[in-house]
């Protein structure tokens, strides 16, 4: 199947943050951190030939933890995974930088 048609992914801040408190009230025992990938993994993902966008996954990890698993996807709609795909990302914490509305809201 093709994929959806071009979106505006963007939202506020405001929107942002009431997502993310949202998510904290409705799941209370869910990891609260959130992930990095580093821009280099991220534009070699993107950069795939044929790539229209990417598609992320849940994942569990050999330990348990909760992962997102990062694929190209082409124009059809199809996964790309005879290229790169990302995990690997930092948590936050520990690798976190100034706290921000996202994660207090």
């Amino acid at each position: 199947m093709p994929t959806p048609p071009q979106r505006n992914h963007r939202i506020t801040l405001e929107q942002g943050i009431e997502y993310t408190t949202r998510f904290r009230k409705a799941a209370p025992d869910a990891i609260k951190a959130s992930l990095f990938w580093s821009i280099g993994g991220l534009t070699e993902l993107m950069a795939q030939k044929d790539c229209a966008g990417l598609r992320i996954y849940n994942g569990l990890d050999e330990a348990g933890i909760a992962v997102h698993v990062l694929v190209a996807v082409d124009r059809e709609g199809n996964d790309m995974t005879a290229g790169t795909i990302l995990e690997l990302a930092w948590p936050c914490p520990p690798f976190c930088g100034e706290i921000s509305q996202l994660q207090t809201g």
